[in-house]
């Protein structure tokens, strides 16, 4: 059952995809639509406290990443975003390190061989990294060519054994990193630490 109708503006713009989506997470249906230019938000009523409700992760964010993002957050639940700047990395909660890219921010990496570096410096500071995507490979606007992008890919996945995952936007990859980061907690509780 429907619960509330919620626009989501707070003056920040939040890029429309060129199609309609839906997003469904625990709480909530996510209709985004480029005609209205905006995202709704139907809350649905839930019989008992998720999950999400009872433990939120508090998240160190850098300062510089893009202010739509906590809205973004917001909507997808269960995080709670502390800013501050980071000499390394995106996204920080505990000994878990996550750096967001846009598709064309990962070329440009590939391009002047920033990636290699950020992963070498990510991996002296933490025990577990991941490299998050937003955007398709296809719908680059950078002229290195996929076949490069996919060969980079592999090296680094084998040679510095870093996980880099492409999802479609930023909605996917807050939930992704969310549930990242939660799997870890769960490890390390199950572990009674897990220090570096």
């Amino acid at each position: 059952m429907l619960k509330s109708l919620a626009k989501i503006v707070n003056g920040i713009r939040i890029e429309m995809p060129s199609i309609e989506k839906i997003h469904n997470y625990a709480e909530c249906v996510v209709v985004i639509t480029p005609e209205a230019a905006s995202v709704i938000v139907f809350n649905v009523e839930l019989n008992i406290t998720s999950d999400m409700e009872k433990r939120k992760m508090e998240i160190t964010v850098d300062d510089r990443e893009p202010k739509s993002m906590d809205i973004r957050a917001k909507i997808v639940g269960g995080m709670t975003f502390h800013r501050k700047r980071l000499k390394i990395g995106d996204y920080i909660c505990g000994n878990v390190c996550i750096e967001r890219k846009e598709i064309n921010d990962l070329c440009a990496s590939i391009m002047d061989n920033r990636l290699t570096s950020q992963i070498v410096k990510m991996k002296s500071e933490y025990e577990h990294i991941y490299i998050l995507v937003s955007g398709s490979i296809k719908n680059r606007t950078s002229d290195i060519h996929e076949h490069c992008i996919l060969g980079k890919i592999a090296s680094i996945l084998v040679k510095h054994k870093v996980p880099i995952v492409i999802v479609e936007d930023d909605f996917q990859l807050l939930y992704l990193m969310k549930r990242i980061f939660e799997r870890h907690s769960d490890l390390k509780q199950l572990k009674g630490g897990n220090k570096k």
